[in-house]
């Protein structure tokens, strides 16, 4: 089943990297940028987004969601607003050499497509499901292949964003990475079904 994910994140990003491609090298460098600052946006901040939801919510049983709303709301409104602009700044598109558009389109395309996957294993990791999501993935799956796609953008967002991911309590080190097990596993206890646990 672990390789299945694998195989499933691997054809996710081809997939992403192919669409993607359509925009151009251009579009393709425009819409990585959109999707870093995004990423940078609802990684740093989710926290207290998250604390407001659980605070306010009309119900119990949103409670859980909460980071869940928090980091997928925060992802897509700031990627729509980022969209809607760039689109409305850049209607002229400068001419690029054919090799270097070729080159950069497939290179930008499959870097946003890496970016948006991330971003996509992230949510789950966030959602209030199975300890171990599918049945098998706990915090040290990292997919695909251990390659750990989602760990490495949270790590960039840490050393990246000036958010609650890049905390510098001791003027040094960040409050919880790069050590970013440390976030995926809070996420596994939080989740509430199943009996694996993080220290196990």
């Amino acid at each position: 089943m672990a390789s299945v994910i694998d195989g499933g994140v691997v054809l996710t990003i081809l997939i992403l990297t192919f669409l993607i491609s359509f925009e151009g090298a251009w579009g393709a460098v425009i819409m990585f940028f959109n999707l870093v600052f995004a990423a940078l946006v609802s990684l740093g901040y989710f926290e207290p987004v998250s604390a407001l939801i659980a605070e306010n919510s009309p119900a119990e049983q949103i409670t859980p969601f909460a980071d869940l709303f928090a980091i997928g709301g925060l992802f897509a409104i700031t990627l729509t607003v980022l969209r809607l602009t760039t689109d409305y700044l850049s209607q002229s598109i400068p001419k690029i050499p054919d090799t270097l558009e070729k080159i950069g389109c497939y290179a930008f395309s499959l870097a946003a497509a890496l970016v948006l996957t991330g971003m996509i294993l992230i949510i789950f990791h966030a959602s209030p499901t199975q300890k171990r999501l599918f049945g098998v993935m706990d915090y040290t799956h990292a997919p695909p292949f251990q390659m750990g796609l989602a760990e490495n953008l949270v790590m960039m967002v840490g050393n990246l964003s000036q958010g609650s991911l890049a905390s510098y309590p001791d003027g040094n080190t960040p409050k919880a990475y790069p050590n970013f097990q440390v976030w995926f596993k809070e996420r596994m206890e939080k989740r509430p079904y199943g009996s694996a646990s993080a220290t196990e």
